[in-house]
């Protein structure tokens, strides 16, 4: 199923450098691209808060148990297809997608994941204390 522009999707935090919780708001690191030039991200639409921790929980810290879910940078998929990207399915887990379309240049890459986390808004882990 292709993702809407209008669709909710959420970045999970795992570094404390990802994001600054007394500013409020997410760094963009959190949204650079990795190795693969992807960023995973939840398809989060019409879920509750506690079913998004819980996603988290279970497809995030299963793969690495030594991480720590700080927190969660939230966007509409319109933000990446603004900047040129794609935002497509890539199940399994269910609801798992990746940002991607990213192009070579560090500096456009770079640009790109500051207007991300420009516009995502930043939950914080309710189980956590900052």
């Amino acid at each position: 199923m292709e993702i809407a522009a209008e669709e909710l999707l959420s970045r999970f935090l795992v570094h404390k450098d990802d994001f600054s919780p007394k500013a409020g708001r997410i760094r963009p690191r959190a949204f650079l691209p990795g190795p693969k030039g992807e960023v995973s991200v939840c398809r989060t639409q019409d879920m509750t808060d506690e079913e998004i921790w819980d996603w988290g929980t279970e497809h995030v810290l299963s793969r690495r148990p030594e991480n720590v879910l700080h927190g969660r940078a939230e966007l509409q998929a319109s933000v990446a297809f603004e900047n040129g990207l794609r935002a497509i399915p890539d199940e399994p887990p269910p609801r798992h997608a990746v940002i991607t379309g990213w192009p070579e240049e560090k500096d456009a890459r770079k640009g790109i994941a500051a207007d991300l986390a420009a516009r995502a808004t930043l939950a914080l882990n309710p189980g956590i204390r900052a």
